[in-house]
């Protein structure tokens, strides 16, 4: 018992800063970007309701596209015209008017069209937006993002500003709409689905947050563009979409490499390449990502948090260490003569790697399979941790479940505007009738529901018609699917 409340005495010391580091400051970045957190109990399932009308496809399937094509694209990297569309967002003479773009995009349409304060703020974003919708056509996107030398210090400045200028493409989306203007609506969206799409590309978990934000923002427009009277059919324009639209999985794996990347000794540890000299760097450069004092200079004087961290794991983690290596495969003696820094250094990659991998594994199936193995793996693991390895991994893993889900979301938000756009062409086929199921589209293929890997629930009644799709356990109503469609004529 003493030995436990030592290790958890330990595990607060070593660990207590982890939760507003290595990633404090980005951190926030993406509580701004992706919105605040929910206070009190869980809300309902929101309902999206939304006004159809018949509409069969356009005679050339791909005449609208959410992405620009191919031959649209120019050679070069957007990040460098991203980043002067970000230095382009006005100061603080147009702050005022432009903190009120957000409220605007839920605003009716009709409301937009007679408000003067909006052309005011596009025009003030109007030469920002015009380099995104350079960047958002460039072939590449590389944001150069010096994580592997600068470690958890990077900085991530810029991220939360793409979410203002996303605000402005939708609200002129949503005037574009209002007026008619189908065809610029489209571009502004091919614009807005594109940059989120080069967001995505960048190396960190935050950046794939972000971007799910900024295309859901855009997909939000698209629900209002497939409402507006005489809008074309979008069924194989949201076909076309990659899926995932934002794949978060490469992100995913360099936050479950990052020590790696960071402290390069581990990796030479793995291969036994390690000196005890080096190893005792590599722990407290370990110590240092955990405790945000990255980057640590070995050529000065440790700091005390540091030195208490390392001698800490080597009293209360060092029996931990020894026991694991002799019960994966490593000889007794040898572990015996081991300097105390060379065993924690291997026992801390190996028990690392293992747990990471049992973690990371699941990402890369389908979320329908997926989810079951990652509540289990969550669940398997001790709470508190009862040993170093334990609460290493707790500490520098991404929470991969919820970031799959909101990965999916996404996918699935999409997936159910192509049940629309479906619905919508079988009523134009059956003198405005809706199907009284999906089963009865048999215009074009129907999509599964990327959550379940299932049919959507549709029900129809009259003109009036509900598609819905369950929520994975423990997550919030809130995040649930709710469409209400009702067929005008």
């Amino acid at each position: 018992m003493r030995k436990r409340v030592l290790y958890l005495a330990f595990l607060l010391v070593a660990l207590a800063a982890v939760t507003h580091a290595p990633q404090g400051a980005a951190q926030q970045a993406v509580l701004q970007a992706v919105g605040p957190a929910p206070q009190g109990a869980p809300q309902a399932t929101p309902v999206t309701r939304l006004s159809i009308r018949p509409a069969a496809p356009p005679e050339l399937a791909l005449k609208y596209m959410l992405l620009p094509r191919l031959i649209d694209r120019t050679p070069g990297n957007a990040a460098p015209l991203y980043y002067t569309a970000v230095l382009l967002i006005p100061g603080t003479e147009a702050t005022k008017s432009l903190d009120k773009v957000s409220e605007w995009i839920n605003m009716p349409t009709d409301e937009l069209l007679h408000n003067p304060e909006v052309n005011d703020a596009l025009g003030y974003l109007a030469s920002g937006l015009h380099y995104v919708e350079l960047a958002a056509r460039r072939e590449k996107c590389d944001w150069e993002i010096p994580l592997d030398t600068e470690g958890p210090a990077t900085l991530l400045p810029d991220l939360v500003k793409y979410r203002a200028l996303a605000r402005g493409l939708a609200v002129r989306a949503r005037l574009e709409i209002a007026r008619g203007e189908y065809e610029k609506a489209l571009r502004t969206l091919q614009t807005g689905f594109s940059m989120a799409r080069h967001i995505g590309e960048g190396p960190t978990l935050i950046h794939g947050l972000v971007a799910i934000a900024i295309a859901s923002i855009m997909e939000q427009q698209v629900e209002e563009l497939v409402q507006a009277p005489g809008s074309p059919n979008l069924y194989w324009a949201l076909t076309a979409l990659p899926t995932p639209l934002i794949d978060l999985r490469t992100e995913i794996e360099y936050e479950m490499s990052g020590l790696e990347h960071w402290v390069p000794e581990l990796r030479d540890a793995q291969k036994g390449e390690l000196s005890a000299a080096r190893c005792r760097e590599a722990l407290f450069k370990v110590f240092a990502v955990l405790t945000e004092e990255w980057p640590v200079r070995m050529d000065s004087r440790p700091s005390q948090k540091l030195v208490l961290g390392v001698t800490a794991a080597g009293i209360l983690a060092y029996p931990d260490a020894k026991r694991f290596l002799v019960e994966h495969g490593r000889n007794a003696q040898e572990v015996e003569a081991m300097p105390v820094a060379q065993a924690l250094v291997e026992y801390m990659v190996m028990s690392w790697r293992r747990i990471s991998d049992e973690h990371l594994k699941w990402v890369y199936l389908p979320y329908w399979q997926a989810d079951e193995g990652l509540r289990q793996f969550e669940k398997s693991l001790p709470q508190p941790p009862t040993d170093f390895g334990v609460a290493l991994a707790e500490a520098l893993m991404p929470a991969i479940r919820h970031a799959t889900f909101r990965m999916v979301s996404l996918d699935r938000r999409i997936a159910a505007l192509r049940c629309v756009e479906a619905v919508r062409i079988h009523a134009a086929s059956h003198k405005g009738a809706l199907p009284a199921s999906l089963s009865d589209v048999t215009e074009v293929p129907i999509p599964v529901d990327p959550v379940t890997g299932k049919q959507f629930d549709y029900r129809a009644e009259g003109n009036r018609a509900s598609l819905s799709g369950p929520l994975p356990p423990d997550m919030p109503p809130d995040k649930g699917l709710q469409y209400e469609l009702t067929l005008v004529p």
